[in-house]
């Protein structure tokens, strides 16, 4: 297999991964498409800001075959900071909690 080939391929597996791809030359491009296709396999952790930021990755990481194994959102926080600057107000608009969404990744049959 050429070098093309072998960037290309480990070009690809990076992308479906959604991780950066950093060319290589060599032995090193299979070894990148080794480890692009290993991340594939391994659960990831995921954290997003909000419920829609995660409902826009939702479809993205199911067509990747990953599932969803578990999920947990952060309660609301309330500092002093906050409570001192907008006062009786802070109480009224609580700022919401980050989502952890754990991705279980495709199972081979």
């Amino acid at each position: 297999m050429s070098n093309f080939s072998q960037n290309l391929k480990a070009q690809l597996a990076a992308k479906k991964a959604g991780v950066p791809y950093v060319p290589v030359v060599g032995f090193r491009a299979e070894q990148a498409a080794a480890r692009a296709e290993f991340q594939l396999a391994q659960p990831q952790m995921k954290t997003y800001k909000n419920a829609k930021e995660f409902q826009k990755d939702a479809p993205r990481m199911t067509a990747l075959g990953f599932t969803v194994g578990g999920q947990s959102q952060g309660g609301s926080r309330l500092s002093i900071t906050r409570m001192a600057t907008l006062g009786v107000f802070a109480l009224a608009a609580p700022k919401k909690g980050k989502i952890t969404v754990t991705w279980m990744p495709p199972v081979a049959v």
